[in-house]
């Protein structure tokens, strides 16, 4: 069994992915703290200003999944300006940079580029599908248009970015236009691994709760790019982030909505340039006597937790899922107190 570093999500909001009981839309405090298990000890803990994490049920083998709830001295204006300037990503220690994508931008990844001469090597090598989650068209359109060249070549570099800037271009622009539907698959031999049944089944999990009390917010999601309304909103990321001391390409997209009275958010990682193959992130923050309470769920999805030690694995997964959590949510805190 591996042992690797789980990715700690780049968002100051959080989630709910389980089903609930009947309530009108928003829901109160207690019926979110009561739909993902936490306990009457745990909710006495957050009102004295504790992080407290539970597990909630996993629906795939494949997935790590933790819930935080987070008590913060900050209001919901302030959680949304902060996720609408694309801080909440910024204070991820593990980022080493970041962009906005602009839909409308006739190269929307111009400025993505790795810091690490090592990767521009991998991806000049011969075995690149070994370190870069690709489907088969973009292996194919890397190997043509790499082909000969080599790392210590003049303007090799520019090449090699270029060609895959061009392959996340391409993962971008098709999932703007068909959502979960135009995400491919990775492929490595006779593997094939689905970024779009994973965030498909994180997206199942969270539709009885969603559906009830946030249902615009729920259509806009479940049809996105269709029904969506001038009420949601949405932005789309390039990061550049260290996994399992490696760079990683990685392509976010949040989809929100914001009132006085909540924020809701999800996160979508739906490209991932390599160790895990996608992460789905449902948030909510509510409004307190001091500040907000966040609630926050990670739904991480990778292969390296399946097999014959797959339930040591996964133990050891949320387990460093939910400090890694922790350890995040109190650097927010920091920054915003």
């Amino acid at each position: 069994m591996r042992s690797f570093r789980l990715p700690v999500l780049a968002l100051a909001i959080a989630v709910c992915t389980v089903s609930t009981s009947a309530a009108d839309a928003p829901p109160s405090l207690d019926t979110v703290f009561q739909t993902l298990g936490f306990s009457a000890k745990d909710i006495e803990a957050v009102k004295k200003g504790q992080i407290v994490s539970v597990e909630p049920k996993r629906t795939r083998d494949d997935q790590l999944i933790a819930a935080v709830a987070v008590p913060i001295n900050a209001s919901i204006a302030d959680l949304t300006d902060g996720l609408k300037s694309g801080r909440n990503i910024s204070v991820d220690s593990d980022v080493l940079s970041n962009g906005k994508i602009d839909p409308a931008s006739s190269d929307p990844l111009a400025a993505f580029a790795f810091k690490d001469s090592k990767e521009v090597d991998k991806l000049l090598s011969s075995d690149r599908a070994k370190n870069f989650h690709l489907s088969s068209e973009e292996q194919a359109t890397l190997e043509k248009q790499l082909a000969g060249l080599s790392a210590n070549q003049s303007g090799s570099t520019e090449k090699a970015m270029a060609a895959y800037r061009e392959v996340l271009a391409g993962r971008f622009e098709a999932y703007a236009k068909g959502g979960l539907d135009g995400v491919a698959p990775y492929v490595d031999g006779s593997t094939t691994l689905s970024p779009a049944a994973t965030l498909k089944s994180a997206t199942e999990q969270a539709q009885s709760f969603l559906s009830k009390h946030f249902p615009d917010f729920w259509a806009a999601l479940d049809g996105f790019p269709k029904n969506g309304s001038q009420a949601i909103a949405s932005d789309f990321y390039w990061v550049d982030r260290e996994v399992e001391g490696r760079p990683a390409a990685v392509l976010v997209h949040h989809l929100y909505e914001a009132t006085d009275n909540y924020l809701m958010v999800s996160q979508r990682q739906y490209y991932v340039g390599h160790t895990y193959e996608s992460l789905q992130m449902f948030g909510l923050a509510m409004p307190t006597e001091n500040g907000s309470v966040i609630f926050s769920v990670n739904s991480i999805y990778t292969e390296q937790i399946t097999g014959f030690f797959s339930g040591v694995a996964q133990s050891v997964g949320e387990k460093r899922t939910k400090e890694s959590m922790i350890k995040h949510f109190e650097a927010v805190r920091k920054a915003v107190q």
